[in-house]
């Protein structure tokens, strides 16, 4: 029975992806090996999400909606300074589609 439900998942029309990294999201489908890479890879090509990560600039060390909310102290007229450009950087949000989601979920 134990090795049943370790085999069985639940697809929904509705999935939750959380803060973490797309390797985090999919290793809490199994938390045992949540660091395993090699099983997470396996994972993404068997749920059809491996070229839509492969795709995105960090691929599985993508950080989806880090849920960072950032705060300047004069810098808004100071483009060109490495802490304006590093704040601008984690206001941006990954957004992948319906489909995509429902593939990293798979």
């Amino acid at each position: 029975m134990d090795e049943l439900h370790e085999a069985t998942a639940l697809l929904s029309q509705d999935n939750k992806l959380y803060p973490f990294t797309i390797a985090e999201n999919i290793g809490l489908g199994f938390p045992q090996r949540i660091e395993d890479e090699v099983m997470i890879l396996d994972a993404c090509k068997k749920g059809g999400s491996l070229k839509t990560i492969q795709n995105l600039k960090d691929g599985l060390q993508t950080m989806l909606d880090p849920c960072i909310d950032t705060f300047q102290f004069n810098l808004l007229d100071k483009p060109d300074h490495p802490l304006y450009q590093e704040m601008e950087n984690t206001k941006k949000k990954i957004e992948v589609s319906g489909g995509e989601k429902q593939k990293i979920v798979a």
